[in-house]
């Protein structure tokens, strides 16, 4: 369930406000009517030709309507198999409201469901794991500004799993964000640099004592004629660590 529930707290990244004037390929700074997004990241491999892909670390496929949102999500493993296919629903609004995920075999794994305030902020996520009939939450906090400020996840018992809180810069970017655990101690915190498009350039990761877990930089090379990044190239601790390639399919 760990899995999927942290999937789920990566989107609020993006997806955190939903209106009729804010789509998710608005969101997250994609430009067009895109109809698809394939985006597959791969080890770097130095003894390839460029781009250096190496082995598949995994693929997704995103499907979004005219609006502009996502409709489905297939998530692709490291054997380049179909693991699971999410399919989201909306209403007259174009608010999201509920998501089923299923196995390659069509097999109900999840069933979320969505809640908002007056605003449109996405307070609530239950998500159900068929299997065992467990549900999980997570509650929003949001500002003013209508910005993410604060996450409470729950387990299955209604027990506190983890909280998370936000800072945001002047330009309503996400650049701090700390992680505690169920007994308030610091898990990490991670800060975000931006590019002049307001793309992500640079992630950094503290641990409790301070120390660097990580520090990721993303460098965003080729574009397509909608002005839209298709390779991206991922350097860990100032090293080439993975690629990501992406193949976009256009609305006519």
């Amino acid at each position: 369930m760990k899995k999927i529930y942290f999937l789920i707290a990566l989107s609020f990244l993006f997806a955190c406000k939903k209106d009729s004037d804010s789509s998710d390929l608005i969101k997250e700074h994609w430009n067009g009517k895109i109809k698809s997004i394939t985006m597959g990241t791969f080890f770097y491999d130095s003894t390839k030709v460029a781009p250096h892909l190496g082995k598949l670390i995994n693929k997704s496929i995103r499907e979004f309507n005219t609006d502009g949102n996502e409709i489905s999500y297939t998530y692709i493993n490291e054997e380049d198999e179909v693991e699971s296919i999410r399919k989201n629903s909306f209403n007259d609004e174009k608010i999201k409201t509920e998501s089923k995920e299923t196995d390659e075999e069509g097999n109900l794994l999840y069933t979320s469901t969505y809640k908002y305030d007056t605003n449109n902020n996405l307070i609530e996520i239950s998500t159900t794991e068929h299997n065992t009939n467990s549900t999980i939450k997570q509650i929003n906090l949001f500002d003013e500004k209508n910005n993410l400020i604060g996450t409470t996840g729950y387990k299955g018992n209604n027990e506190i799993d983890f909280t998370a809180t936000n800072k945001y810069n002047e330009k309503n970017q996400l650049i701090e964000e700390m992680i505690y655990l169920a007994d308030s101690t610091l898990d990490y915190r991670a800060v975000n640099v931006y590019d002049e498009k307001g793309r992500l350039e640079k992630n950094t990761g503290f641990a409790n004592d301070r120390s660097k877990i990580w520090e990721i930089k993303n460098a965003y090379q080729i574009l397509d004629k909608e002005g839209n990044w298709i390779l991206q190239q991922v350097y860990k601790d100032g090293k080439p660590n993975k690629v990501i390639q992406v193949q976009i399919e256009y609305y006519p």
